[in-house]
């Protein structure tokens, strides 16, 4: 069976970090698709990750904290190699991991024999990693996107649940603002609660348009109240 890779993912809020996280694991008898022989060995592997915010204004890749890249030569086939990006909005997030056969002189693997025409590897050589064998010469992969149109990648959308921290923060605020003034026969307590069911029918309807696959209406609803509410950066 060959190898086949699976990852989660968590936002690292302290810090606004975006981590995706390799979680294949090690061969064995209930882990068919894990690291090692008969599969592929993880410290003759790069692990790669991209992660594609779903703008509103369009795809937006996040920035690496170090690398796109991970190799590490000495890795066992247990570990769960991690990559981070800078985290700074909320959103609908696609997540790509996979990983790249390593050379180390640009021709031949780490693992044994030549690379073959039209084959992805990763070399260290100056700033690039991500290498393709085309005419028989190595040429650099511009774009990492071009990663994603592989064999054997994984994915994962990931959506912050339409930021329920920050819109729960200000449900929160404004039904005890309710609660008080209708308590105290306050004459802004209709205004207050109209309010009320205003931001939830916001939040609705964004939730409807990412579950119906509408990711950029989501994200442009999601954005559009997080201006109007002030909540943007506020935790």
């Amino acid at each position: 069976m060959a190898l086949e890779m699976s990852l989660k993912t968590l936002v690292h809020r302290p810090v606004d970090k975006y981590r995706v996280t390799d979680t294949t694991g090690q061969y064995g008898t209930a882990n068919l698709g894990g690291w090692g022989d008969p599969n592929v060995e993880l410290s003759e592997s790069a692990i790669w990750a991209i992660v594609i915010r779903k703008a509103s204004t369009g795809d937006e890749l996040l920035t690496p904290v170090l690398s796109n890249f991970v190799y590490d030569p000495t890795a066992a086939n247990d570990k769960q190699t991690s990559i981070e990006f800078n985290y700074l909005n909320d959103g609908h997030l696609e997540s790509y991991m996979g990983q790249l056969p390593v050379s180390l002189d640009g021709d031949t693997y780490v693992s044994g024999g030549t690379i073959g025409e039209g084959e992805y590897f990763y070399w260290s050589s100056g700033d690039t990693f991500a290498w393709k064998r085309e005419g028989g010469v190595n040429i650099a992969v511009e774009s990492l996107a071009e990663l994603i149109e592989n064999e054997g990648i994984v994915t994962q959308t990931f959506c912050e649940e339409l930021i329920p921290a920050r819109i729960a923060i200000e449900l929160q605020s404004l039904y005890k603002k309710y609660r008080l003034q209708r308590d105290t026969k306050c004459d802004d307590a209709e205004q207050v609660f109209q309010q009320l069911l205003k931001l939830q029918q916001d939040v609705q309807g964004a939730f409807y348009a990412f579950h119906s696959d509408l990711k950029v209406e989501a994200q442009t609803q999601i954005e559009d109240k997080l201006a109007e509410y002030q909540l943007l950066n506020k935790y």
